[in-house]
This record gives C-alpha cells, structure tokens and sequence, in this order.
C-alpha cells in the first residue's frame, strides 16, 4: 500500500511539472541595477519636470549601455562648491560614474587652436 502513494505521487508531481513555465535553455537574464544618486537637486532652481527628463534621460542612457552599478548626478550652479568637489574625488576614486547638470550659467567656448 505504502508504494502506490508514493508511485502515485511521483505521477501527481510529472503531471504537474507539464503545467509549470519553463525558462528557455540558454537565456540569460539581464537584471538592471543601475543607482543613480543625486546631490543639490533641492537647491536647483530647476522645475520638477526637467529634473525628471534629466534624470529619466540618464538612467535610461545608463541602461541602454548595459552599465551596472552606482552613478552620481551634481547639480551645481556656476560656483565651485568645495564639498561637491571632495565627493566627486571620492568617488571617481571607486571609479564610479559622475555626472555634472550645470545651471545658472552658459558653457565656456573652447580655447582659441582648440581643434
């Protein structure tokens, strides 16, 4: 008696199994883990859509490239701010990914024989 339920839960689980997904043979599943951490976004005089387009155009930048791990976004205005300067050091020191959102004030042209 004790071997027919086991034969017959044997049977339950391979009829079961028929029903369960199955993962394709040799797919590999890409996880993103990008973490885009932003530094001064509060001060910025910068309305709430452009810093969503902003932060929306890195992250999916980041993605499409397949980059995994931690990038950092300053807001800064025109001004050299000490302690941004010292974060950005430390971080470029763990060779991870720095970005600058510049505010406030237009990009300098390019040296004279600069080409």
């Amino acid at each position: 008696m004790r071997s027919e339920q086991v034969d017959f839960v044997r049977f339950m689980r391979k009829l079961l199994s028929l029903f369960a997904p199955k993962k394709p043979e040799n797919f590999d599943v890409f996880t993103p883990n990008v973490n885009v951490i932003s530094y001064g976004q509060q001060l910025a005089p910068v309305g709430s859509d452009q810093i969503q387009n902003v932060l929306e155009f890195l992250f999916l930048s980041l993605l499409n490239v397949g980059y995994v791990g931690k990038a950092h976004l300053f807001w800064s205005d025109a001004e050299r701010d000490e302690r941004q300067i010292r974060q950005q050091r430390k971080f470029a020191k763990k060779n991870q990914l720095i970005f600058l959102f510049r505010y406030g004030d237009r990009t300098p042209a390019p040296p004279d024989r600069y080409y």
